[in-house]
């Protein structure tokens, strides 16, 4: 009998022995996940310039910091990071969509279904008026400038399109910033330059008159933000 129960006993230590290793090399895989951000702009009507709702847009600058990925069930706080920034990105140069990395890391190997990310103003992005700003949009309508810009930093949890993302290998994933989503209900043309200083703005202090227009943008936020594979 006392054979038998350390005969039981020693297979018991061994299969806690086997499962724990399996469990240790099962924590040990990763794979070089990285981020990129890009810009969606949808051109109407012409082929050379990028015109939204009666707007044509030259550039968009944003600033982001806190990057990181979330598994299933995660708070934002448990994100794996993939950069903690801040980063200041041109995500349209010339009326043309831009891609730029935002970062890579090793990542355990999981499935994910968010990316966490935070606009961030503490930013010079090169444009008069643009710092201490999260995002600065530069376009024209009416033959006038059309400045649009936030100072707000936004925390914003980007679901995984088609996801979660079962990661098993190296990934790269898309942080993608979609213009005509963005202007979603926004006719430009009802926009006005209500100081007369010759440059229309939409922004949160509404000194032209145009706070429902930027409402309207900032609650279009965050659906024009995606995170895809391709």
């Amino acid at each position: 009998m006392k054979k038998r129960i350390l005969s039981l006993s020693l297979l018991s230590a061994m299969a806690v022995s086997l499962f724990s290793c399996n469990n240790n090399e099962q924590d040990q895989l990763v794979s070089n996940v990285t981020v990129s951000a890009r810009a969606i702009a949808v051109n109407a009507p012409g082929p050379n310039q990028r015109n939204i709702n009666g707007a044509t847009f030259v550039t968009m600058d944003v600033g982001l910091r806190d990057v990181g990925l979330l598994e299933q069930g995660d708070q934002p706080n448990a994100a794996k990071t993939i950069s903690n920034g801040p980063h200041h990105f041109r995500l349209m140069r010339n009326t043309a969509p831009q891609t730029e990395q935002i970062g890579s890391a090793q990542i355990r190997h999981g499935e994910f279904d968010r990316l966490a990310v935070r606009l961030d103003r503490n930013q010079s992005f090169g444009v008069d008026g643009s710092d201490g700003t999260s995002l600065f949009i530069v376009g024209s309508v009416n033959d006038r400038d059309l400045h649009i810009f936030t100072t707000a930093e936004t925390v914003l949890s980007v679901d995984a399109d088609g996801g979660p993302y079962s990661i098993t290998s190296d990934e790269q994933l898309y942080l993608n910033v979609d213009m005509n989503t963005l202007f979603t209900g926004i006719n430009f043309n009802d926009a006005t330059d209500g100081n007369g200083d010759g440059t229309i703005e939409i922004e949160p202090d509404n000194v032209d008159g145009n706070a429902a227009l930027y409402q309207q943008i900032m609650g279009n936020l965050p659906s024009a933000v995606s995170l895809t594979r391709e």
